[in-house]
């Protein structure tokens, strides 16, 4: 299965990086990378997720190709 490399803006904030496959009606999984890392830790893995997943594979702030603002790390 093919995965596509997509990027949202979130308003007033960041432009985040994140892969996404499968169906998108299907069962919703987001995958979230550890620290210095990137969507890309999951790329071994994608080709064998169930198609009937919707998996979405998330670039945080300040990883990868995903916006690294000066300040801007807090939870809220």
């Amino acid at each position: 299965m093919e995965h596509t490399v997509r990027h949202i803006q979130i308003p007033g904030r960041v432009r985040l990086e994140f892969a996404e496959q499968g169906n998108r009606s299907g069962t919703p999984v987001i995958a979230l990378h550890g620290v210095t890392d990137s969507w890309r830790s999951f790329e071994p893995v994608l080709p064998y997720l169930p198609a009937d997943l919707h998996v979405m594979a998330l670039t945080q702030r300040g990883h990868g190709d995903s916006d690294k603002p000066a300040g801007g790390y807090d939870p809220r």
